[in-house]
């Protein structure tokens, strides 16, 4: 496999991720409960090295526009993509996925 289909494979990987984010987002009652959020965040997508901070910045531009989580979700996200510590980088992130 080359480097092409493998970043092919990936890419396909973290799209499939980012709609079981909008699935679970579409569903008010799984969108305020954090063991929904921590199912899906304990997906490979959001370990692997070469996927991590890919899918955690797909997940920040999905949410600028559907930001109505609970407190305790955001504090999950923040804990799994380290939001917080990553503050600079994601500024650059988020004004490109505007």
């Amino acid at each position: 496999m080359d480097t092409q289909e493998k970043s092919s494979m990936k890419e396909n990987s973290i799209e499939e991720w980012l709609d079981k984010v909008k699935k679970l987002y579409s569903n008010f009652i799984f969108r305020v409960n954090v063991d929904k959020w921590k199912e899906l965040f304990d997906d490979d997508i959001c370990f692997q090295i070469d996927s991590r901070d890919e899918a955690g910045e797909k997940l920040l531009i999905f949410l600028m526009e559907n930001y109505y989580i609970p407190y305790d979700v955001w504090k999950l996200i923040d804990e799994y993509f380290y939001i917080c510590d990553n503050e600079q980088q994601l500024k650059k992130v988020l004004i490109i996925g505007l």
